[in-house]
C-alpha cells in the first residue's frame, strides 16, 4: 500500500512536466519551417513542378522556372563550380571542401566527364552534387531542338555511367537559353540554374583576391555563387571564404537542397494564403 502511494504521489510530481514536453512538442511541430519536411515531401513537390498542363516556355513566362537564387529570407548559400572535371585541380578542391565539410554543386561536361569518371566518382562520395553543363559546351540557343537534346542527354548518360548518378540540376553554356533549351530540360525533370553572383574568375585579370573580395562583399541569403573549378586561385579564393561566410551566419548546401527548400517555403506560404482566404 505504501508502495502504490508513493507511485502515486511521484506521477503526480511528475505530470505537469510530461504535459510542458508535450506542449512543446506540439508547438515544434507546428512551427516547423521548410527545413524540417521530410525528403519524400520535396520529391513531391520537385515532380509536381514537372507537371504542369500547359507549361509556358515563351520569353518572360519561362523565367519562373529558372533558379537565379534561393530564398532571400534564409542564410542558405551555395557554391557552385563549371566546366570540370579538371584532371588536377578538381581533386584539390575536393580535397578543401572535404575537409571544410562543405557540400558544392559541380556542373560538369560530358567530354571531361568521359575523360575522368573516377573524378566524378569523387566528387559524389565527397558529398557534393553533380549537375549537367552540356556535353561539347555549345551556345545551345545556336542549336537545332534535337542537337540540344543529344547534348544535354548524353551527358547524363556519361555522368551516369562514371557515377551510377543521375543529375537533377543543370546550367547552361554561358547561361544562354531559349524557347526549345527551356522545353527540353523541362521534360527532361532538369530544374535550371543560373547565379546571383559571378566572380568572374575565368578572366586573366581577376585576382584571388578579387574573387574573395567579391563573394564576401555581395553574398546575401540564398546566393548562388559561379566559379570554375581550373585554376589555382579558385581554390585558394575558396579556402579562404568559407570561415568567413559561416562566421556571418552562412549555411552551404548543394542546388538541389537550396531548389527544395524554396520550393517548401513557396509550398507552405501557398498553404497560409489559401488558410487566410477561408476564414
Amino acid at each position: 500500500m505504501c508502495r502504490l502511494r508513493t507511485a502515486f504521489i511521484i506521477a503526480l510530481l511528475l505530470l505537469p512536466a510530461l504535459i510542458c514536453a508535450g506542449e512543446n512538442l506540439n508547438r515544434k511541430e507546428d512551427t516547423a519551417g521548410p527545413e524540417s519536411a521530410s525528403p519524400q515531401t520535396s520529391e513531391i513537390l520537385r515532380k509536381k513542378a514537372f507537371e504542369e498542363e500547359h507549361p509556358d516556355f515563351t520569353f518572360p513566362a519561362r523565367k519562373k522556372r529558372y533558379f537565379y537564387h534561393g530564398d532571400r529570407n534564409s542564410r542558405l548559400v551555395a557554391l557552385t563550380f563549371d566546366d570540370g572535371p579538371h584532371p588536377s585541380y578538381t581533386p584539390r578542391l575536393l580535397a578543401l571542401l572535404r575537409e571544410k565539410k562543405v557540400p558544392a554543386t559541380f556542373f560538369l561536361t560530358g567530354e571531361n566527364a568521359h575523360y575522368y569518371p573516377h573524378i566524378v566518382r569523387e566528387i559524389v562520395s565527397s558529398g557534393c552534387e553533380l549537375g549537367n553543363h552540356s556535353y561539347t559546351h555549345p551556345n545551345l540557343r545556336k542549336l537545332t531542338p534535337e542537337k540540344v537534346r543529344e547534348e544535354l542527354a548524353r551527358t547524363q548518360e556519361q555522368i551516369k555511367k562514371a557515377s551510377n548518378v543521375t543529375p537533377r540540376v543543370l546550367r547552361l553554356p554561358y547561361g544562354i537559353s531559349s524557347q526549345d533549351v527551356a522545353r527540353i530540360a523541362y521534360k527532361m525533370k532538369l530544374d535550371l540554374f543560373f547565379w546571383s553572383l559571378d566572380t568572374h574568375d575565368w578572366e586573366k585579370k581577376t585576382s584571388k583576391q578579387d574573387i574573395v573580395k567579391t563573394v564576401l562583399e555581395k553574398t546575401r541569403g540564398g546566393s548562388i555563387i559561379l566559379m570554375h573549378d581550373k585554376s589555382q586561385k579558385v581554390i585558394d579564393a575558396v579556402g579562404e571564404l568559407i570561415d568567413p561566410l559561416r562566421e556571418k551566419g552562412f549555411e552551404f548546401v548543394t542546388c538541389s537542397e537550396l531548389a527544395d527548400r524554396l520550393r517548401l517555403k513557396q509550398d507552405r506560404e501557398k498553404k497560409e494564403k489559401f488558410t487566410q482566404k477561408k476564414q
